[in-house]
């Protein structure tokens, strides 16, 4: 399996809000990986993950799907599907979201 791990961390001074967010999404060569397009996706989909994919009060991390995902983000996830499914196309490819962790501090 190739592709990227992906990360996004929220930190600053002035709010609580702190955390971050770790995707691995997959393609089926290292060609398509290292592409900007990929990239670029991968680093959109770990900050969707913790925009909406937050963990709840209880506990600090929580792994979720990508399905679970979308349906966490409403019509904002939307929009990263049909991306997801674009850049298959263009790269002719499968491209997944295969893993997602969410941490909070």
């Amino acid at each position: 399996m190739v592709g990227r791990i992906e990360s996004y961390i929220h930190s600053d001074s002035t709010t609580p809000n702190k955390g971050g967010a770790m995707v691995r999404v997959t393609s089926q060569t290292d060609f398509a990986a290292k592409t900007d397009e990929f990239k670029v996706f991968s680093k959109k989909v770990a900050m969707l993950a913790y925009a909406y994919g937050a963990p709840s009060a209880e506990q600090a991390t929580d792994s979720i799907t990508w399905p679970e995902l979308r349906r966490l983000a409403g019509p904002a996830g939307d929009p990263l599907e049909i991306e997801r499914q674009d850049l298959a196309r263009k790269l002719k490819e499968v491209i997944t979201v295969d893993q997602i962790v969410v941490m909070v501090l």
